[in-house]
């Protein structure tokens, strides 16, 4: 009796009794999905109920998490917390791995407490195999997600700033941005390059964003707008009291090149010209611009890319690149990111004002076509693009918040504002009407945006426009542009906002 309580109890090196190979791979398998029960068939009683024990209660909390996350607002917090709290998803990568390498100990150790005795060499081949697979299909899934955990960790910390002291609870408010009506965030799209100097935004866009139905509002500026005046009392406004003396979408290289011209608050940014261009953008629409987002024409063909393309219809035939070689072909077809690209950027036979009207219409297909789940499939090319060519002031706290906007956004209403012949014409804007045309639009959109913080009154931006021949000349010899016809895609029609729903084909 002594003698069967030490086999039944004891830790012997070897299974008490010769067990056929079939049933130590099975019971092998059988341990991996619940660890513990091929200890327990070996005699390995103290263990096999310490890893049970330890498996049970590991199901247990995941049951528990499982049911918070998908009874109420869980899902919504553990996406806030991975958007505000990067080192929490890092650590729980971390575990992953650990967990999992514990658990490939666990399969290998299964196997040789309930191997045969006796194993020559193909069982011994067999074993090594069915082992190892068994070890990678708990090892490759853990690899993944603690992949897509620092991926998540290295986005959040490079892209998105520190976070501020919000104005607001999360869960506290149905509007987590207090009493804004809307929110305002400036896209540029520079044409930085390998073969160019610095960075010269040719697209600037403001997409305003009405917090309760979701419409949105594009106010697109042209890159040629002449004159342009700066924020009073601004450094830039001191240097250049008649208007800047050169195209609108020099002045963020200008103040990258000389930033003693932006503001004290601008210089305190990460990227001081990127937040003057806030500013005077903000001035310039007399409205309050709350964030930017900054990506290059790489980046950009890498993001649509990495969506998988997008669809869009081409009503006539588009000629693009330097010499006039590249055409895109009428039709409806999903389009590359370089063919995108082409899309929004082409000017041959047209001019800047087309493909104005072309960007707003990729816009309107990228919030329409990006699917949250193909997002998700996509993280790692995205974040891998976004960390590398997308800047941005968001700060992090805030992130989780514009994520949920964008689902609002998706439901809403999208038109566009084109200050653009011929409602405005760049060489010699009408500012006060410029202002006119976007508070217009906002109201039209469902709100009505608050007046900007900067002090400034729109008469005295009108000014200028009162004496169109007060301002100095341009230095760049800028000539005006034809208007491209209104039935070009995206264009608008007369002074008050477009539909992108109906102007886009």
């Amino acid at each position: 009796m002594a003698g069967d309580a030490t086999q039944s109890y004891g830790r012997p090196t070897t299974p008490s009794k010769d067990r056929g190979l079939p049933s130590a791979l099975g019971w092998t398998i059988l341990s991996t999905a619940v660890p513990g029960l091929a200890h327990l068939r070996a005699g390995r009683r103290g263990l096999g109920f310490f890893l049970l024990t330890c498996f049970l209660l590991l199901v247990a909390g995941i049951a528990a998490l499982a049911w918070w996350a998908l009874a109420g607002d869980g899902l919504l917090e553990l996406r806030r917390i991975a958007l505000e709290e990067p080192q929490l998803v890092l650590g729980a990568g971390i575990a992953l791995l650990v967990g999992a390498l514990v658990w490939v100990g666990i399969i290998v150790h299964s196997f040789l407490v309930i191997r045969p005795r006796r194993l020559r060499w193909p069982g011994a081949a067999l074993s090594v195999v069915v082992v190892a697979a068994l070890c990678v299909g708990v090892a490759v899934p853990a690899g993944a997600a603690a992949s897509y955990a620092y991926a998540q960790y290295e986005l959040v910390n490079s892209l998105f700033g520190d976070p501020e002291d919000a104005e607001f609870a999360w869960g506290g408010s149905p509007n987590p941005w207090g009493e804004q009506e809307r929110v305002n965030v400036l896209l540029l799209g520079g044409d930085a390059g390998s073969n160019r100097y610095g960075v010269r935004p040719d697209t600037t866009i403001v997409a305003s964003i009405d917090l309760r139905t979701g419409n949105t509002v594009l106010l697109q500026i042209p890159r040629n707008l002449e004159n342009v005046r700066f924020p009073p009392g601004s450094p830039l406004a001191e240097q250049f009291p008649y208007g800047f003396d050169q195209i609108f979408n020099e002045i963020y290289q200008f103040v990258a090149d000389n930033p003693q011209t932006a503001s004290t608050e601008a210089r305190a940014a990460d990227d001081p010209a990127a937040a003057t261009l806030k500013e005077v953008v903000g001035y310039l629409l007399d409205l309050e611009i709350d964030y930017y987002a900054m990506v290059d024409m790489q980046g950009f063909v890498e993001l649509i890319d990495a969506m998988g393309g997008v669809r869009i219809t081409i009503e006539e035939p588009i000629v693009y690149g330097r010499y006039n070689e590249g055409l895109l072909e009428a039709g409806t077809r999903t389009l590359t990111g370089e063919e995108a690209m082409w899309y929004s950027r082409a000017r041959t036979y047209s001019d800047d004002y087309t493909r104005m009207g072309r960007q707003g219409c990729v816009i309107q297909a990228v919030v329409e076509q990006a699917e949250p789940a193909d997002l998700l499939l996509r993280f790692q090319e995205l974040a891998s693009v976004a960390r590398s060519r997308v800047a941005t002031d968001v700060p992090r706290n805030h992130v989780d918040d514009l994520l949920g906007l964008s689902e609002t956004v998706r439901g809403g209403e999208m038109t566009t504002v084109q200050f653009t012949p011929p409602q405005i014409e760049p060489w010699a804007a009408d500012w006060l009407k410029i202002r006119l045309m976007t508070h217009t639009a906002l109201e039209e959109s469902g709100a009505t945006e608050a007046a900007s913080d900067t002090g400034a009154e729109p008469a005295e931006q009108a000014e200028p426009s009162r004496e169109p021949s007060a301002p100095a000349e341009p230095e760049t010899g800028t000539e005006p542009e034809p208007a491209a016809s209104p039935s070009s895609a995206g264009r608008q029609q007369g002074d008050g906002p477009g539909e992108l729903g109906a102007l886009c084909p």
